[in-house]
């Protein structure tokens, strides 16, 4: 079974601390990619480490070439000389893939190091002394450092109020993320962080680009990634649904001709049953998809699903498909894992007034904006004075940063009180003169980066998520967001793109089912358990959580809020979590 890509990176002048690191490191998985004066780079196969020329930095990862969509499997002296000469912003407009790149800068003292615009490759850090350490994983990073983390209860408190955002502040003590499409670079002044792509770069609407057109080549473009993708694996497995996203990487693996298996998850429950859209998808494209059941015996709430990352991000009932893949990985040889994640984001699943107020400050008030109007409605199902009070409601609201919307439910009253918490993220600062709806495009483009990296990279192959490509991602920003909502369907260009590949029942689809009642049930099954865990554990302990409230909810003789169950299936996760790595005295 192939193995996540991983890599281990040492910044430092002593000689000492890279010579024991190479030592360490010696007879393992790990490869060396470059090794300077300043600068160590390992990785754990050769096919994903790419030194540049002279030792000058490698990357770490899968590069593909921009124009042709090609992997990257060398880079010789002048693309290494222009990258160093770029200090790494070259990478990002002439590549895109799945990365994190180490690059010295042409002084010889200053160490960039970049981590690509999607985010599929983490890179977390720590400083010691005068010595940097970066990693793609906390395991590597430990292994590296040869110190074993602790819970920091401080970001910890702030992350649970605001769990789907992130910055690069992490839950364990003295570990920082370079997040996706930043670099930081460290030298002999001190270190600083630049934004080396921002989504605001491709807002700009297509002009004059008929939705035959844009959905044209956005087919072209999400069919070269899938293709890209794929071809760097000789058996991959995807995620099936019978939902939009998940369809259209079967039509593009089936048209590409890859060796893939197709598994399909239900529930018990008629919402989270979708096999016969999935029989449907399998019939029209001619291949075989599995059909497996989320299972309760493969769900244990006392184990952290988190307790290889920097913050509890995961739920229980992901263990449920993690096992359910796991079995097809052993029993087919299956070395990479392909997932839907990220088309609603990328695909501006909206259902809001701004794609209406967008059109009518681009376009004026005309028939295209009174269209647009009735295309939000029957999207919707709102009235038109419904869905005109929402967009005057939003263009009222004029044009500024995003306000995040925080959870304080279950939380210990002094972390309600504290003004501490996520302030934001930078892709959520519009610029002058930007259009609300593509703000509300970019949120999502937010939101989904704390979702993406969860997959252990110690017994799982890597896990694929296509769609969050960088080339995808550029081009749905440069759609307007009235043509998303076209037709009164959401993500019509996607669903144009690929209508003449998919059946009509799935391109029409309108509702969408997922493993929600699934979720629900472990927590119903194990309402005593996560009570007295709660109610007695380190997330009380640590004066985090409000052990009352958590009691009064977990009581068997009530019903819980549907609105709940997430929230105590996170606070839950928490807890394993928290329990795993400890806490500092």
């Amino acid at each position: 079974m192939t193995m996540a890509p991983r890599f281990i990176g040492l910044v430092s002048d002593d000689g000492d601390a890279h010579a024991h690191l190479r030592d360490r490191l010696k007879g393992g998985q790990w490869q060396c990619v470059c090794a300077s004066k300043r600068l160590s780079a390992f990785t754990n196969g050769a096919d994903i480490g790419l030194p540049l020329a002279d030792q000058s930095g490698a990357v770490a990862g899968h590069l593909f070439n921009r124009p042709d969509f090609q992997v990257v499997t060398t880079l010789d002296n002048p693309f290494s000389q222009k990258i160093v000469e770029t200090q790494g912003r070259l990478l990002v407009t002439a590549c895109w893939g799945g990365y994190v790149a180490f690059v010295t800068d042409a002084d010889g003292h200053t160490i960039h190091v970049l981590r690509d615009p999607s985010g599929a490759m983490p890179c977390v850090y720590t400083q010691s002394r005068q010595d940097w350490i970066f990693a793609s994983d906390i395991t590597a990073l430990s292994l590296a450092s040869q110190q074993s983390p602790t819970v920091d209860t401080a970001a910890l408190a702030r992350f649970l109020k605001s769990y789907d955002l992130r910055d690069a502040r992490t839950c364990l003590s003295g570990i920082e993320e370079l997040l996706a499409g930043f670099r930081l670079s460290v030298g002999a002044r001190g270190q600083g962080l630049t934004a080396i792509w921002s989504p605001w770069d491709f807002v700009e609407p297509l002009s004059e680009t008929s939705p035959e057109d844009l959905a044209s080549d956005l087919r072209t473009v999400v069919l070269a990634c899938v293709n890209a993708w794929a071809g760097r694996f000789a058996h991959t497995l995807l995620s099936v649904s019978g939902g939009l996203d998940s369809s259209i990487l079967t039509a593009c693996l089936k048209t590409g001709g890859h060796r893939t298996s197709y598994l399909t998850l239900a529930t018990n429950e008629a919402v989270g049953d979708e096999r016969a859209y999935a029989r449907v998808l399998a019939a029209h494209l001619k291949v075989e998809i599995t059909e497996a059941h989320y299972d309760m015996a493969d769900i244990d709430v006392t184990r952290s699903s988190a307790s290889h990352l920097p913050r509890p991000v995961q739920y229980a009932y992901g263990q449920g498909e993690h096992a359910a893949k796991l079995r097809i990985v052993r029993e087919r040889d299956i070395d990479a894992l392909m997932t839907g994640i990220g088309g609603d984001n990328v695909f501006c699943s909206m259902h809001s007034g701004t794609p209406l107020v967008d059109s009518v400050y681009a376009r004026g008030l005309n028939t295209e904006s009174l269209g647009t109007l009735m295309d939000i409605c029957a999207l919707t199902g709102a009235s038109v004075l419904e869905i005109g009070g929402l967009a005057i409601e939003k263009a009222l609201a004029g044009n500024r940063p995003y306000r995040w919307l925080y959870d304080d439910s279950f939380l210990h009253p002094d972390v309600v009180a504290q003004a501490d918490r996520i302030s934001g993220h930078p892709w959520l600062t519009p610029p002058k003169g930007a259009l609300p709806g593509k703000a509300a495009h970019i949120v999502k483009l937010v939101r989904i980066q704390g979702t993406i990296d969860g997959f252990s990279r110690d017994d799982t192959p890597p896990q694929i998520n296509p769609l969050l490509s960088q080339p995808i991602v550029e081009a749905c920003l440069r759609i307007p967001t009235w043509e998303w909502v076209r037709g009164g369907r959401d993500r019509s260009i996607a669903r144009l793109a690929f209508a003449g590949d998919l059946p009509a029942e799935i391109v029409q689809r309108r509702s969408k089912g997922g493993p929600d009642s699934f979720a629900f049930d472990i927590i119903d099954r194990n309402r005593r358990v996560l009570c007295d865990r709660l109610v007695n554990g380190e997330l009380r302990r640590l004066r985090l959580i409000d052990p009352v409230a958590i009691h009064d909810a977990l009581d068997p003789e009530r019903a819980i809020d549907p609105m709940q169950y997430l929230r105590l299936s996170g606070l839950a996760e928490a807890e394993a979590w928290v329990r795993h790595w400890g806490t500092k005295p």
